[in-house]
């Protein structure tokens, strides 16, 4: 039963069509709408005009949008009339009402409100889920300045799909497929590219504007640039695909946002070949772009970084191959900026060996290091320190190589020039101990000249006595130059032997007894081993111990302590020199073996040297395979000192035991004996003060001496009579001592004599020397006439020297 009576639609004429008297017959209580008899007199006039009407029209009432229509309308919603009678816009076409209601504003305002192609649903008895297109314009409804409805008057399009049935079915079927695409797809129709399907991934790009119907161009305004494309597109027929492209858009706030894709555009033809339509499919590629611009900044920025540190900088791929230098290797060798020729410019002397040693490291995956000279831009060659270190992956995989190259031609050049002065300071140390023994040699003689005398003359017996000790200290300190010249220009050799370092302790401790005696010192001595053996020169041990001690002895007060211990076990011994003496600062241990360095000394220097003893400790115990360090608890508390060396094992000790020693200078020595009488000698020496001297004594000896300066005057002295015994220099002018020895061995006069050279020099290699011109014997300066006349005694007298 209706809630309404006849009365209330009076305002309705009889001779409309069908629609008149549906729109009496529907229960109107039941909607937004209430009584009819109280509906606005503005609403039942813009019915009649509705009704009145031929072209299909609908009003749209109030804020719930309900629908009217006429009977032109009906064909249009079909199968839902007469339901749709009432209904509001957005159950009955949810896509026009988006529009419709947009619209709603513009009307208002009295501006333009048409919309070209308005998507209505179908629901004719055509069918099919295409919606129909409408050309629709619409006029405000509304008393005075209050709005309530809008009349939409609609021109039905024919779809441009509609002449083709199969194309109508393909984008049916592509709708389907669309939609469920992960990436934005769009089917634009006609010249004007309106949007005809358009998926749900587009709504991350067009958020939820309504779009369906709209060209292109309107649709999306802020890209509108790209219509251009698309026009293209249709009217050539030719696909494009766009790379990175920019694209405009507004968020769904409203923010505009720029994005990147990849954009195909796929032109589409019916039957008959022509192209109605194109197909947009894009891939959102914005990350990827910013991803690639951040990076490229990085890269400039790492770049600019590169170019401006002071190192060359290099990569290569991991296979070795160089790809990349920085600004700073162009402009240091002067190489074109494309060049990747690293090679070309190193040294031709370095390229192969470190090309060698690139490749062993580029093979293992180990950091290279090297120094090669660089060509500079020059022309000439400088030096380079050449670093490299691979760069790896999560999994230990080589991506590639960062190298660098640091200019070091100055630093190595000092170097060169520090290595040439400390060669020279060498030299010059080595000539310095030998030109001082030769004034050694004759005051040395000339103290034991008046110790000879002392017995007749008991004033004589104290100055020769200080003569004789101060001689015998400026010789060691000469010994000790020599040595430490021989260590720097590493001419030291050792001769290694079997040797038992209770031996080698006891003999050490014989040549410094007399410093404790003199000084009272407590000397405490702790060996616990029968046997220690070790392989060594025995001298040099003997020296290094003794230096130690000697140390000690200086820098302890009188009845001060000093020990010397020692401990082994299966590797090693340890031998520790300590005493209760001044002690060290902690400066002073850090710098205790360097050469030339000393600490605080007393005022009267009595106990001087020169600053090399320890650095000698130092040289010989690594030479031997051992190590020594220095240790005191400060100023006053005494000093330490302990050496380490490895020890013998005692199966190669037995095994050395059976091997006899081979002796390395032919020196045949018997029992001393008294000097034969009337034997004559010559003795040779440019020292005119050391040969007068030793004439002297050897003639207050019992023997008749001869004395020459130079190599001619002796030869010819030789030729005026043969002599039993030649002492002859080395170092002479004009002919030296080995010419000598040759040509006085060559006169045939000579035989049975004993041929004994004088030299400044007695390493082994000197005293082979010596032997092979034609010496028996080598003695090293300075020498004492005692210590000439024993072994002279020693020597076995020949035929000759015995008739």
């Amino acid at each position: 039963m209706s809630a309404c009576v006849a009365s209330d639609f009076d305002f309705l004429p009889n001779g409309t069509g069908q629609m008149a008297g549906h729109i009496r017959g529907l229960d109107w209580t039941r909607t937004a709408m209430g009584q009819p008899a109280a509906w606005p007199p503005v609403l039942k006039a813009a019915l009649n005009t509705l009704l009145a009407a031929r072209l299909p029209i609908f009003l749209v009432w109030g804020e719930e949008q309900t629908c009217f229509y006429n009977d032109a309308f009906i064909d249009i919603v079909a199968r839902r009339h007469p339901e749709a009678l009432g209904m509001s816009l957005s159950q009955i076409a949810p896509e026009a009402s988006e529009a419709i209601s947009a619209l709603i504003g513009r009307a208002m305002a009295g501006q333009p409100a048409r919309i070209e192609s308005l998507p209505f649903p179908a629901h004719g008895a055509r069918g099919g889920a295409d919606p129909l297109r409408l050309n629709v314009s619409c006029s405000p409804v509304g008393a005075g300045d209050a709005f309530g409805g809008l009349l939409v008057i609609c021109e039905p399009l024919r779809h441009p799909l509609h002449a083709d049935n199969a194309a109508i079915a393909e984008i049916a079927r592509l709708k389907g497929i669309f939609e469920q695409a992960p990436v934005p797809i769009a089917v634009l129709v006609g010249p004007e590219h309106r949007f005809e399907i358009s998926n749900a991934a587009n709504k991350r790009i067009f958020g939820d504007r309504a779009i369906i119907g709209e060209a292109f161009r309107e649709a999306v305004p802020e890209s509108a640039e790209l219509g251009d494309l698309l026009d293209r597109v249709y009217r050539t027929g030719e696909p494009h695909v766009g790379h990175q492209m920019p694209f405009r858009t507004q968020a769904a706030d409203g923010v505009p946002q720029q994005i990147y894709m990849n954009l195909i555009f796929q032109p589409l033809r019916d039957a008959a070949g022509k192209v109605f339509g194109i197909i947009v499919v894009g891939s959102d590629v914005t990350q990827e772009v910013q991803a690639t611009a951040a990076l490229r900044k990085s890269e400039r920025r790492a770049r600019a970084i590169i170019d401006a540190v002071p190192q060359m900088i290099w990569t290569a791929s991991p296979d070795g191959a160089t790809n990349f230098f920085n600004k700073q290797w162009y402009d240091f060798t002067g190489l074109p900026q494309d060049s990747l020729a690293g090679w070309e410019a190193v040294h031709p002397d370095d390229r192969a060996v470190n090309a060698v040693h690139w490749q062993r490291c580029v093979a293992d995956g180990t950091p290279y290091e090297a120094k090669s000279r660089l060509r500079h831009r020059s022309g000439e060659y400088h030096w380079t320190l050449v670093r490299a270190v691979p760069v790896k992956d999560a999994n230990g995989g080589i991506i590639e190589w960062i190298g660098s190259n640091t200019d070091i031609h100055g630093q190595e050049t000092a170097n060169e020039t520090l290595k040439a002065e400390n060669a020279r300071k060498d030299e010059f140390l080595a000539m310095l101990a030998h030109e001082l023994r030769n004034p050694l040699a004759p005051i040395f003689a000339a103290a034991e000249f008046l110790t000879t005398r002392a017995a007749q003359d008991p004033m004589l017996e104290q100055p020769s006595s200080i003569i004789t000790r101060q001689v015998q200290h400026i010789a060691h300190l000469v010994d000790d130059l020599l040595d430490v010249s021989r260590v720097t220009r590493g001419h030291i050799e050792l001769e290694r032997v079997s040797l038992d370092l209770n031996h080698v302790i006891a003999d050490a401790v014989d040549q410094v007894n007399h410093l404790f005696k003199q000084r009272r010192h407590r000397f405490v001595l702790d060996l616990g081993y029968d046997e220690v053996h070790v392989q060594g020169d025995h001298n040099r041990l003997v020296q290094v111990i003794a230096n130690l001690l000697s140390n000690a002895a200086k820098y302890t007060p009188d009845r001060g302590r000093i020990s010397l211990s020692m401990d082994a076990d299966a590797d090693r011994v340890t031998i520790c020199v300590a005493d209760n003496g001044i002690g060290m600062a902690p400066q002073l241990i850090s710098h205790a073996f360097d050469l030339f360095y000393q600490g605080q000394r007393p005022l009267d220097r009595t106990e001087g040297g020169l600053g090399i003893g320890l650095s000698l400790v130092k040289s010989l115990i690594e030479l031997h395979g051992g190590t020594v360090r220095a240790d005191s608890e400060g100023t006053g508390r005494g000093s330490s000192f302990v050496l380490t060396l490895p020890r013998q094992r005692a199966e190669d000790v037995r095994r050395e035991a059976r091997v006899p020693m081979k002796s390395l200078a032919p020196i045949d020595l018997v029992q001393a004996a008294p000097a034969p009488s009337g034997l004559r000698i010559l003795i040779v020496d440019d020292n005119a003060d050391a040969a007068l001297m030793m004439g002297v004594l050897l003639r207050d000896a019992g023997y008749q001496t001869v004395v020459e300066h130079d190599g001619l005057a002796a030869l010819d002295r030789h030729r005026q009579g043969a002599f039993d015994i030649y002492l002859l220099d080395i170092g002479l002018p004009g002919m030296n001592g080995y010419e000598l020895v040759k040509a006085v061995r060559a006169s045939g006069t000579a035989e049975n004599a004993v041929f004994i050279a004088l030299s400044g020099y007695g390493k082994e290699k000197d005293r082979k020397a010596s032997a092979e011109a034609g010496f028996h014997h080598h003695l090293v300066k300075p020498i004492s006439v005692d210590k000439v006349q024993e072994f002279l005694a020693s020597i076995k007298p020949h035929a000759s020297m015995q008739a």
